[in-house]
């Protein structure tokens, strides 16, 4: 990171070219992978600030978009929404005058997003774009390569 901070307005010009020209080519993550208790290990991955940057600048453009079809009823890894944002809304409903909620069913899908597949996970996001506009970079970025993923 001292790198980029060392010619910060020199390094974001050349990021933004790359970007405009279609040329910026993300590098392959770094992997650690952190103990879990039961003995597994939970894999990380380290992008470059570069890659970090890309990486906010589409979830700056594309968050807004998602969140006006997200349902209100939706709390994960949402902006200003927080876990127990979610247990007060099912507090509220299971305790409302006229109330017909009378079970919670909470789930967890084990490693989802390692088995999804790119396919699946781009096909979101690329719906939100309008045809043409950073669909291949938006693929290329998520490929497994690029993103380490399974």
């Amino acid at each position: 990171m001292s790198n980029f901070m060392g010619n910060l307005e020199g390094n974001l010009e050349e990021l933004r070219q790359l970007l405009k020209t279609e040329t910026f080519e993300p590098v392959p993550v770094r992997r650690a992978y952190i103990p879990k208790p039961d003995g597994r290990k939970r894999p990380l991955g380290m992008p470059t600030i570069r890659d970090r940057i890309v990486q906010e600048s589409l979830r700056m453009i594309l968050e807004p978009i998602w969140e006006a079809d997200f349902s209100i009823h939706s709390y994960g890894f949402r902006p200003n929404r927080s876990t127990y944002d979610a247990i007060a809304s099912i507090g509220n409903r299971l305790a409302g005058q006229g109330s017909i909620y009378q079970w919670v069913i909470e789930g967890d899908i084990k490693s989802y997003f390692d088995r999804a597949g790119c396919k699946f996970c781009v096909a979101q996001p690329l719906l939100a774009l309008a045809p043409g506009e950073g669909h291949s970079f938006l693929q290329e970025w998520c490929a497994e390569k690029k993103w380490g993923g399974r």
